[in-house]
């Protein structure tokens, strides 16, 4: 399954713009790798994005609200495999803390 269909099966649903923009965010996320480690690269192309383009005000809420969902979604979908919860937590930890010191 990937990130779209995954996402889409969600209850409750997100409200309607946030929906919409997690559709097309999923979309860019990689294909082939788990899906909660797909999720967490999206959620951090979104900060890298937001930074890069110096969108930290009211501006990007809804793509910083899309980010939060999208790691957060990773770890409900984590919890399909909960034993790698602890790798799956370090790896992500490691991966969104850098995201500021990468161009």
């Amino acid at each position: 399954m990937n990130v779209a269909a995954w996402i889409g099966r969600r209850e409750p649903a997100p409200p309607a713009a946030l929906a919409e923009r997690l559709r097309v965010l999923a979309a860019e996320a990689p294909e082939g790798a788990p899906l909660p480690e797909a999720m967490i690269i999206a959620s951090g192309n979104v900060l890298r994005r937001l930074l890069h383009e110096g969108q930290t005000g009211r501006a990007g809420a809804l793509e910083l609200l899309a980010a939060d969902a999208l790691a957060t979604y990773a770890f409900e979908a984590q919890g399909e495999a909960p034993e790698e919860l602890d790798a799956r937590c370090t790896w992500a930890m490691g991966y969104l803390s850098r995201i500021a010191e990468r161009p």
